[in-house]
């Protein structure tokens, strides 16, 4: 699902995105808490991650393995 997700995203399908942040926004949580970080101060850099992602789309072809980036 993540790859052919991903690759919608790039191409600018809006809701990819919002499958991307499901999917992830859980394991991202949690891997947060396990380092001792406030959960909110987690949601919000989480958020900050997202948004850069967003915003910086037509940068990031190059990725192959959302995962991993």
């Amino acid at each position: 699902m993540s790859l052919e997700t991903w690759q919608k995203f790039l191409k600018g399908d809006e809701s990819s995105f919002s499958e991307l942040y499901s999917k992830y926004f859980k394991e991202l949580f949690a891997y947060g808490l396990k380092l001792n970080f406030n959960q909110e101060v987690c949601k919000d850099a989480i958020q900050d991650v997202f948004y850069t992602i967003y915003i910086s789309r037509n940068k990031l072809n190059h990725i192959k393995n959302i995962e991993f980036y």
